[in-house]
């Protein structure tokens, strides 16, 4: 195969042009605005010392045009992460990417985010998928070019998918829409609506009656009560449609202090908010680096503030009542959590509904394991039993591989589900079984209709199983603080700002994995040549 580089005589201009074993490059300008530029179009070797040549030609190539708007791109015949790579593994592949990404760090490029395909190269057979095609570009073209990404399109008779680079907006430009790419504006709104909607919106059902019951009256809010939950919140929050943010409230209290608290008021009465009161803008986050579809975007809510503070109330007077009906050893919740039907993220009272909800699974279990229906795992010498651990929405079931024990739990989901409205996502759970037969394994799992999955695997961020003197297991921690710490990054700060950055941040990142285990002594070297290289 070759390397075609072409353009547009009268988008671009050449100056001079450069070529190598596996590469060619072009220096030139832009003619609309006189921006020099350097566009290198690799098409790189099979083998390691091949690739190592290439690498070692392009970084002495930029350093002697030195600093400059550089476009590197093409096949580059191996992937950074082994996340890129479907149905084929080598025996080379770890070190291989070990050599790439040290050589995207020493040239200072970036390497940037990848629609519409998570993969550039197929085998016909379909099995074997890698992205071997992308584009790096340096500090200097992201500054001219702020909104670059690059997106694979359509397949044809190549086996490759095409990269087309592209300065884009920050709004959703395209998407997957059942199977084909949606570019229509319109259509996209339409199709963003329909989702979240379906997706969100509750289900009308018969709900219990309590008319008749007696329940303790709540006190009346004081004004001292609503000023409290007013100051406790972020100053540059929570805006309506005017713009006005708590911090216009908390400098002008003396004036709205008698309104808010008849809004306040008013809602304790009747148990209703005004439509405007209760609507919000929805943002959508990214879930990853490469959305492809809506199911990639996580909504979050932008609340007002006069709810913002109603919720600030109601949540004070839960939390001095949730240690009655929750047990003790299900308060550690955090208010960052996957959305729910009925819940906001981002909104006070999000934390203490969803471990309302979240306890109803927990006395389910309780109580099958009382019936002896569902005989869980014992441990210690005290012979502790341990039936399910919850922390937020990620949930841990544990039990006796027995039939016996599956039939149950699914009736268990089944019920809570029924009772709560929450459906169990059975294709994003696993089943794994220590010392269970596969052929049984597998049979349960097809019951469940979930996916197998084996020790070591990854539980609150902290993989569950694994051998802490094993390297590999650290590869996480070492590849966040390179991200952090790349080469680009160094030459923008000072060297008071890099030691800042080094020990209020990057000092931090390894923290969580220590609190569980024994750092290696090789893994500590490696940290602290990371950080040393940075400063």
């Amino acid at each position: 195969g070759g390397i075609l580089s072409c353009w547009k005589k009268q988008v671009f201009s050449m100056i001079t042009s450069l070529s190598g074993d596996g590469f060619l490059g072009v220096v030139g300008e832009w003619r609309y605005d006189k921006i020099p530029c350097f566009i290198v179009n690799i098409y790189s070797p099979c083998d390691l010392r091949g690739k190592k040549n290439l690498w070692e030609e392009i970084q002495k190539i930029k350093v002697s045009y030195g600093s400059g708007r550089w476009c590197i791109c093409g096949d580059f015949n191996t992937v950074r992460l082994k996340s890129e790579r479907k149905g084929v593994h080598t025996r080379r592949e770890e070190k291989e990417m070990l050599y790439y990404n040290q050589f995207i760090e020493d040239v200072e490029l970036i390497d940037l985010p990848l629609g519409g395909s998570k993969y550039t190269w197929f085998r016909p057979n379909g099995i074997t998928a890698t992205r071997i095609d992308r584009f790096l570009v340096s500090h200097e073209w992201l500054t001219q070019w702020p909104h670059c990404s690059q997106k694979a399109l359509q397949k044809d008779v190549s086996d490759h998918r095409p990269i087309l680079l592209k300065d884009i907006r920050l709004d959703i430009i395209e998407l997957d829409v059942n199977g084909k790419w949606c570019e229509v504006p319109q259509l996209l709104k339409t199709v963003a609506k329909d989702f979240f909607e379906s997706k969100f919106q509750e289900t009308i059902t018969d709900r219990p009656i309590l008319d008749g019951i007696q329940f303790q009256q709540l006190n009346t809010h004081q004004c001292s009560e609503i000023r409290e939950a007013v100051w406790s919140c972020e100053s540059n929050k929570s805006p309506g449609p005017d713009g006005f943010n708590m911090l216009f409230i908390k400098k002008c209290w003396d004036i709205l202090k008698i309104d808010i608290y008849n809004a306040v008021q008013d809602f304790q009465e009747h148990g209703k908010l005004p439509r405007g009161t209760n609507s919000s803008f929805l943002v959508l986050i990214q879930k990853n680096s490469s959305p492809q579809d809506l199911g990639d975007f996580r909504p979050i809510s932008l609340i007002r503030s006069l709810y913002k503070i109603i919720a600030k109330l109601l949540a004070g007077r839960i939390k001095e009542v949730i240690s009655d009906i929750i047990p003790e050893y299900h308060y550690a919740f955090v208010g960052e959590f996957k959305m729910s039907k009925g819940l906001r993220q981002g909104d006070p009272l999000a934390p203490f509904l969803f471990l309302i909800v979240a306890e109803g699974l927990g006395g389910l279990m309780r109580e099958a394991t009382k019936g002896r229906l569902f005989e869980g795992f014992s441990i210690g010498q005290m012979d502790l039993n341990i039936t399910h651990l919850q922390f937020v929405d990620d949930t841990l079931l544990i039990g006796k591989p027995s039939w016996e024990n599956v039939r149950s739990l699914k009736a268990i989901l089944r019920c809570f589900e029924l009772v709560s409205g929450l459906k169990v996502n059975f294709s994003k759970s696993r089943l794994i079984g220590i010392h269970v037969e596969e052929q049984n394994l597998e049979r349960m799992v097809m019951f469940l209709n979930c996916s197998i999955t084996f020790i070591p695997f990854v539980y609150l961020g902290i993989p569950i199983g694994a051998q802490y003197k094993s390297l590999s297991l650290w590869n996480p921690i070492k590849d966040r603080m390179k991200s952090k710490l790349s080469a680009w990054k160094r030459r923008h700060l000072s060297f008071g700002g890099r030691l800042i950055l080094l020990k209020s941040v990057l000092s931090s990142l390894p923290l969580f994995y220590l609190s569980f285990f024994k750092i290696p002594k090789a893994v500590s070297l490696s940290i602290t040549k990371i950080q040393r290289a940075f400063l």
